[in-house]
């Protein structure tokens, strides 16, 4: 779990909020479920503002519907991780259940840069992932 100061402080970080997006679809926003989070929201958008010292063109907004993109764009670290992937796939069995696996979200984290192998190679034992699956991430 992560609270959600940390996840916007992540998302300020991982992205350019002054560019302006190229398309609609691909637009980065800020979600929010309530008056609190959108508070929370604008106040970590306008210190992000002053910490770059430009405009921030990313916007937020009320939460009204949730589509859930196609599976093929989820976990796009781990899809371009080789035999891992391929390993876990087929561990898994179906795209859906890949996508939804708590393992296969901490490897794409780890992949991406977040997270400690050592501590996230236990907890791939704790899953119950077969040991030549976790021995890959381990090497």
């Amino acid at each position: 779990m992560i609270d959600y100061e940390t996840l916007l402080e992540v998302f300020w970080q991982e992205h350019d909020p002054t560019r302006q997006p190229w398309s609609r679809q691909y637009a980065a926003l800020v979600f929010t479920h309530d008056e609190e989070q959108a508070e929370t929201a604008r106040a970590s958008r306008d210190a992000r503002a002053v910490h770059i010292g430009k405009p921030i063109k990313t916007e937020i907004k009320p939460l009204a519907k949730f589509w859930r993109a196609e599976d093929y764009h989820q976990k796009y670290r781990l899809r371009h991780a080789g035999k891992l992937y391929t390993d876990l796939a087929a561990h898994f069995g179906t795209d859906r259940a890949f996508v939804d696996s708590t393992a296969a979200a901490r490897l794409n984290g780890l992949l991406s840069g977040y997270g400690q192998r050592a501590s996230i190679t236990a907890e791939l034992r704790n899953l119950d992932l077969p040991e030549p699956i976790v021995a890959q991430v381990d090497g």
